[in-house]
């Protein structure tokens, strides 16, 4: 039995991503095709413009068998702890056989020659690395940079340090660490990335990241993306985009989190912010700093970031300030990895899978919750999800009551 891993946010599923899908399902030829999918909000640090359900609707439409929910506390890391928690929630499923990632490389066989050295780091790497955050770079150019300083001058080398300054080949990098850290037998393959780049703003022949998409929305004000915008995602994703918009459910952009950020840090002693994870000192008073002369949530990342902290990392704590994640709950979660399998949905090749799935895998799949999983062990875990989809509920064009991940079913697409 082949089964297709994938990782996605599908922010909204457009035109790339399926183009992604189907090379991935001709490449491996499975039987199915899972996809474990960030939830209510995503690794940016922003509210994903759709709720998740709405999102995994999108993947089914277009021919994802099985989705599968990313924890909240692995949505919202780092790349290394995004990548980890779900390369983990693949393996532990005990049956995807391959996992297909984009990446600009198109290749991982220069990507794989990276891995030993960030696993093993070596004394050199440490000392680069080390002396390049002294610089006052942020962790991903800094290891990049050292990286690249170790490698033999030639083609190679620049070539790679071409490659690591891509976030999709970032994120590559750190599926392949995950897979030799577990010792899984999954097999990586990667899908270069299709003419629009992930920070492009612009389409590109009927090709736009989703981070264009969400933009050229947000920049025209309106409720429903206009006839140009509609091009650019498939027929499946308009029309639950259009459901959503005409039922108050969206679209919920950055914006919407300002009040809630704004008074979050005005009103948080110094102290407390050095309890959020990836936080360092010094970076709490820039944050408080920032709060107490931005007016927006654009302007309030533009004051805090830094050459060192990027905007993602801002928004990432920012974040974690509001659900109260502290650094050293974050770190046990990250240690012991995810603690459950939650279905967000399933068509009828999905639902054998689950099957499989449920015979073979030693977490708990929960498909519908209840009170009952509050004195489970996974609870600590499971609880940031409840709290984002509430949250969440607040951010919608139309406020909604919390409650929905007791209240909502797995989405089913015959």
């Amino acid at each position: 039995m082949r089964v297709l891993g994938l990782i996605v946010e599908y922010n909204p599923f457009h035109n790339g991503h399926l183009y992604h899908l189907r090379e991935s399902q001709k490449k491996v030829q499975p039987d199915f095709t899972l996809a474990v999918m960030s939830g209510n909000f995503v690794q940016r640090g922003e509210p994903a413009l759709v709720n998740k359900w709405a999102r995994a609707e999108m993947a089914l439409q277009a021919g994802v068998d099985l989705v599968l929910e990313l924890p909240f506390v692995f949505a919202t890391a780092s790349a290394m702890h995004f990548a980890q928690g779900a390369v983990s929630i693949l393996h532990q499923t005990g049956v995807v056989t391959h996992l297909c990632f984009g990446s600009e490389a198109g290749s991982l066989e220069l990507l794989e020659k990276v891995v030993p050295v960030l696993n093993e780091e070596p004394p050199p790497f440490r000392e680069k690395l080390k002396a390049f955050l002294k610089e006052g770079l942020s962790l991903p150019a800094a290891r990049a940079k050292a990286l690249t300083s170790l490698w033999p001058d030639g083609e190679e080398r620049e070539k790679l340090a071409s490659l690591l300054k891509s976030p999709n080949n970032i994120l590559a990098v750190e599926y392949l660490r995950a897979l030799h850290h577990l010792e899984s037998p999954i097999i990586p393959l990667t899908i270069p990335r299709l003419k629009a780049g992930y920070h492009d703003l612009l389409p590109v022949d009927g090709i736009a990241s989703a981070t264009a998409f969400r933009h050229l929305w947000e920049k025209e004000k309106g409720a429903l993306p206009s006839p140009s915008l509609q091009n650019l995602v498939p027929v499946s994703t308009w029309h639950i985009l259009r459901r959503e918009v005409e039922a108050g459910r969206a679209p919920v952009f950055p914006e919407k989190l300002a009040p809630l950020a704004l008074s979050r840090l005005r009103l948080t002693p110094a102290e407390e912010l050095s309890s959020l994870p990836d936080m360092e000192p010094g970076l709490e008073k820039r944050l408080k700093n920032a709060a107490s002369h931005a007016t927006s949530y654009r302007e309030l990342v533009a004051l805090a970031r830094s050459r060192r902290c990027p905007a993602t990392r801002i928004q990432r704590l920012l974040l974690h300030l509001l659900f109260s994640l502290k650094n050293e709950e974050a770190t046990q979660f990250y240690q012991s990895g995810p603690l459950y399998l939650r279905v967000l949905g399933f068509n009828q090749k999905g639902q054998k899978l689950l099957k499989v799935i449920r015979a073979r895998s030693s977490l708990p799949l929960l498909q519908m919750l209840d009170r009952r999983h509050r004195l489970t062990p996974y609870w600590s875990m499971l609880r940031y999800d409840v709290m984002a989809t509430d949250l969440y509920n607040l951010l919608l064009p139309q406020p909604a009551k919390g409650g929905n991940d007791f209240t909502r079913p797995p989405v089913i697409v015959a």
